[in-house]
């Protein structure tokens, strides 16, 4: 027998911690309602749920960002029936004037409440706004779908580098030229075309030349593509855009180079593409089109757009402001008939362009919902705690903790037995 060492002690004891130490985590499962509350209770448990975490939180968001942009239209397009109504108004008017019952002075009449209208129209142009952002006025534009070109690079001469978009059915039409030796290390593309376009250029990777390059002994060199613009360096299969517009990211006239390592060896007849992808503006600035972050992830947007409805922008008036509508006489009231039936065309394709709009957010909200709330209850079954289960898990562990602590006391007293032999 010996007392310098209670093993069996030891041994309780050490359960007895054990034991303690998992009630301690029961309790804190069970007051938080949580399964993982550190990385420690489970590290892929913990890794997943938080990634779905914050796809939730970016969901949950982009609902509340597609229910501002309800509003958004909401605003715009009650904006657009009033300026519908007063067309509408107008148009009575006119017609009205046509009539030679209406004297000189009914007529004078007339053409005040139209000069009345066209005002009102202007000023609902200048002043609808949402959240201080001007709707009507051409600040919010429109934009049409994308398109898109191919730009073919290739090695024609020892001093002259020729770039040309390929022919594509409503893609953008540019030709870039860039001029200089070829042991400068860099060609300088200029991209000209309308200023309201923005472009998207990007390093194709399907040309076979681009990456099998030799020299004049037929050894392969080094062929990597790269886009610079502003000290930022875009490589192959990543894309760089600009926008050639007043106060864009890049204005009209401005250039992009592409580089090329062993760029000396590069032989006539090499080539390598990029793809060109274009969005032309309705009218005014592509810049200007506004876009709402619709999903929880990059890229996941759609553009809205409004356009300048003031009576100048329908060609009610001139760009002098004066009116063109006019009811004085009746061969002049039949030539407004034609330009207020023109500009209430152009009203109703702007609402109904608006409105399917915010079908299709309302659409949107509804599936980030869905998709927010399966998250949700998958996220819950990586993280949550089964609270009956966890209940089950403490009464065992608290059943355990006080066996060990009466079983220790035990332990304790078994060195009490030499002093028997003491005696």
């Amino acid at each position: 027998m010996i007392i310098n060492h209670n093993i069996p002690a030891q041994n309780t004891y050490n359960r007895l911690t054990f034991n303690n130490s998992q009630v301690s985590k029961s309790l804190e499962k069970l007051s938080s309602g949580l399964r993982i509350n550190r990385a420690g209770d489970d590290a892929a448990g913990l890794a997943i749920s938080e990634k779905m975490r914050g796809q939730i939180r970016g969901l949950d968001q982009a609902v509340r960002n597609s229910q501002d942009g309800i509003s958004l239209i909401q605003t715009g397009e009650g904006a657009l029936n009033e300026v519908h109504s007063m067309l509408l108004r107008m148009r009575e008017l006119a017609v009205q004037a046509g009539n030679d019952t209406n004297t000189d002075s009914d007529r004078a009449h007339l053409q005040n409440e139209v000069n009345q209208l066209l005002d009102e129209i202007d000023r609902v142009s200048n002043t609808t706004e949402f959240n201080t952002r001007k709707l009507l006025s051409g600040e919010v534009v429109s934009i049409h779908d994308e398109v898109k070109g191919t730009m073919n690079i290739s090695k024609n001469t020892a001093a002259d580098i020729t770039f040309s978009v390929g022919a594509s059915v409503g893609g953008p039409e540019n030709t870039v030229v860039a001029k200089g030796a070829v042991g400068h290390g860099a060609f300088t593309i200029t991209r000209t075309g309308s200023a309201n376009t923005q472009a998207s250029i990007e390093v194709a990777t399907g040309s076979a030349s681009m990456w099998d390059i030799r020299d004049q002994w037929g050894n392969k060199v080094s062929g990597n593509v790269t886009i610079t613009y502003g000290g930022a360096s875009i490589g192959a299969g990543s894309s760089v855009t600009i926008t050639i517009a007043a106060g864009a990211s890049l204005v009209s006239g401005s250039a992009v180079t592409v580089h090329l390592s062993s760029i000396s060896k590069f032989k006539a007849g090499d080539s390598f593409s990029i793809v060109t992808t274009a969005r032309e503006a309705a009218e005014g600035d592509v810049a200007k089109a506004m876009t709402l972050q619709i999903g929880a992830n990059s890229g996941q947007t759609m553009n809205v757009g409004f356009a300048d409805t003031s009576a100048t922008a329908l060609k009610l008036k001139a760009e002098t402001g004066d009116n063109k509508i006019n009811l004085t006489t009746k061969y002049a009231a039949s030539a407004s008939l034609t330009l207020v039936d023109q500009a209430a065309e152009k009203i109703s394709g702007i609402r109904a362009s608006l409105g399917a709009a915010q079908n299709r957010l309302e659409h949107t909200v509804n599936n980030l919902s869905t998709t927010s709330e399966n998250l949700g209850a998958s996220e819950s079954r990586v993280r949550d705690v089964d609270m009956a289960k966890q209940m089950t898990q403490f009464t065992k562990d608290n059943i355990l903790v006080q066996s060990a602590t009466a079983m220790l006391a035990q332990a304790n007293q078994t060195p009490q037995s030499v002093l028997q032999l003491l005696q």
